[in-house]
């Protein structure tokens, strides 16, 4: 069924031969079908903080059983909204539809097709820590007017850092200051699709911190006091003091700490840190990172760190633990590095 839909009463002129009455089309026929749509947060485990909840525009198609569009609405929010609260309407004609919903996206008014929208590219600079990007889908057979949900989740993915615990094997370094000065990430993929994963475009910090270049939201918003951690104590976050960094998800399959050529790699939350006089640094690898999932990093300091931010420390260096919580169910990682 290749045909526009244009968002209008469509008015029927009937001529009549011979004085004879027209039979009426049946009453879900003659016209336009109106879908009052809300968003919701989908099957997560939890729905995030307001911040990351919140809602400045959405962007509703609506697309034929051909993949064509029929219907596109861009809804504006003043104040932004929560996921929850955010409900718009659209009108199309009876029949099968797929309805995609996007919101806090730039304005793509013209897309044509299922097939243009999935090629489009979604961009980590578009994100901010308010207004995070955001995609769902259903498939829906339109008879009458309805209510439906859309549920929606986050392109990106959340790390934080949970805790620090200074654990120092040699006596040597037990008496020495530690403390941390700075966390950013390292090697993050700056683009990928709206409705799958796709090869990115652009990197961010690859190999090194790039404060010129740089999003916000991949460097520490809280470094400006450093972080001591005394011998034997953990220090822990609470969501009001939580180092918290977004990325696009990064299936890159296999690992390089390659400082002389760039080429596709993990995406490492690094921990900068003094001990003593020295300056040493702590990444911790993230393989396979997924959309709209939350890591949350536990690290255990045993000795001196790396003198590089990309290259992984040795093996009996620190502990690492990597917990995936909150916004999507998923499995533990436990490394040690």
């Amino acid at each position: 069924m290749k045909r526009k839909l244009y968002l209008a009463a469509v008015a029927a002129v009937a001529f009549a031969a011979c004085n004879e009455p027209v039979a009426s089309e049946p009453e879900n026929l003659q016209g336009l079908v109106k879908l009052d749509l809300s968003l919701s947060s989908g099957e997560t485990k939890s729905v995030g903080t307001n911040d990351e909840n919140r809602i400045t525009n959405v962007q509703i198609y609506v697309f034929d059983d051909s993949g064509d569009i029929e219907a596109y609405k861009m809804e504006k929010y003043t104040n932004q909204t929560l996921i929850s609260s955010a409900k718009t309407f659209v009108d199309c004609v009876p029949g099968t539809k797929k309805i995609v919903a996007v919101a806090n996206a730039p304005e793509m008014p013209d897309v044509k097709s299922y097939d243009e929208l999935s090629g489009k590219t979604s961009y980590l600079s578009d994100n901010g820590t308010k207004n995070l990007q955001m995609i769902g889908e259903i498939d829906l057979d339109v008879t009458v007017a309805t209510e439906i949900t859309i549920p929606v989740s986050r392109i990106a993915a959340k790390i934080t850092i949970a805790s620090i615990k200074n654990d120092m094997a040699l006596d040597y370094y037990k008496g020495m200051s530690f403390s941390i000065t700075n966390i950013f990430m390292l090697n993050v993929v700056g683009s990928t699709g709206f409705l799958e994963d796709k090869e990115p475009e652009t990197w961010y910090n690859m190999m090194q911190r790039a404060d010129n270049g740089s999003l916000r939201f991949l460097l520490d918003r809280n470094s400006s006091t450093p972080i001591n951690v005394n011998y034997s104590e953990t220090v822990t976050f609470t969501q009001e003091q939580e180092h918290a960094y977004y990325v696009y998800p990064n299936s890159t399959e296999t690992d390089s700490s390659d400082q002389e050529k760039w080429c596709p790699r993990y995406t490492r939350m690094v921990l900068e840190a003094r001990l003593g006089s020295d300056v040493y640094y702590y990444p911790v690898s993230i393989p396979d990172i997924e959309r709209n999932t939350a890591y949350e990093v536990h690290l255990t300091v045993t000795r001196p760190g790396s003198s590089l931010p990309d290259v992984p420390v040795n093996v009996v260096a620190v502990s690492i633990t990597v917990n995936v919580v909150d916004w999507n169910d998923g499995a533990e990682i436990n490394e040690t590095i």
